[in-house]
């Protein structure tokens, strides 16, 4: 049986906007080491002509409604100091900054946090899917390579 995470919408906190503005400011260092570690991948992979696809990581929290519970899942309390907004925005500073490397770098990229609807139907918790959410992002991955593909931007 496919566990699902059971949101309440009464599980809410509130971030101090300096505290997260601070916070994601100090994460800056640790994207670029990200970044780095990813260039390298990338330039190993194109060095034996393997063409990488990068793909972003989505989670259940950050903006929005949950259409299955109906709780908010910016204000959603993550832990005793961190809600789904905030928990998002660190994910997301990652998320951009692969975007950004693979437009600049001309490599492959599946934006699948932004194409993976947030609904606790798709995640076992803020990260992990259901076996819904499995089929949903084998379906996103597959239409999305389809198109990379017919664009020619694959070399078979």
């Amino acid at each position: 049986m496919d566990k699902i995470w059971t949101l309440n919408p009464q599980d809410t906190i509130s971030e101090s906007k300096i505290y997260v503005v601070d916070y994601l400011k100090s994460l800056d260092p640790l994207v670029e080491e990200y970044i780095l570690r990813v260039a390298s991948l990338d330039s190993t992979c194109k060095a034996n002509h393997i063409t990488p696809i990068f793909i972003t990581q989505p989670i259940l929290l950050g903006y929005g409604i949950d259409p299955v519970t109906g709780t908010d899942l910016a204000k959603y309390e993550y832990s005793k100091t961190l809600n789904g907004e905030f928990y998002w925005q660190k994910l997301e500073k990652y998320n951009s900054a692969l975007l950004k490397y693979t437009k600049k770098n001309n490599s492959l990229s599946i934006d699948l946090a932004r194409l993976l609807p947030k609904s606790s139907q798709y995640y076992s918790d803020q990260m992990h899917y259901t076996n819904d959410g499995s089929i949903m992002v084998g379906n996103i991955i597959q239409n999305e390579f389809r198109s990379l593909t017919m664009q020619n931007k694959i070399v078979k």
